[in-house]
Order: C-alpha cells, then structure tokens, then sequence
C-alpha cells in the first residue's frame, strides 16, 4: 500500500510553501493586456513606462498558481 505524508509532514510542507509566496503591489494603471496569437501577455510598467519584468502569458500565471498547491 502506498502512504502519503504524515499530518506533520503535511504542516511542514505548508508551511514552507506559504513562506514562498509573495505578494506585490502595483499600480494598475502601470498594466497593459495584449494579445498576441491566440494567448494573452500581462506587461508590467514603471513610472518611466519602462518595462518592469518581461511579459507574462495569462495563462501560465493561472495555471502556475495551481501547480504549487
């Protein structure tokens, strides 16, 4: 029979990732959503509307979210 991990295996575990995540503010006039193809790319803008990370597609940021769980 195969186990799983123990409750405090699995506390461990969350724990770790919920030191991971973080949170970031940004201004949302500072997003701008394109297409491009079929998908669509987040980009990200500072004051100086100076790329701020490269553009991400939509849906890798919601289907990386769900990967980690």
């Amino acid at each position: 029979m195969k186990s799983g991990l123990t409750i405090v295996e699995m506390a461990q575990q969350i724990e770790r990732q919920s030191k991971l995540k973080q949170d970031y503010l940004l201004d949302t006039r500072r997003l701008q959503v394109e297409p491009f193809g079929s998908q669509l790319y987040l980009h990200t803008f500072d004051d100086h509307d100076d790329p701020l990370v490269e553009p991400l597609e939509i849906n890798q940021i919601a289907i990386g979210r769900s990967a980690h769980i």
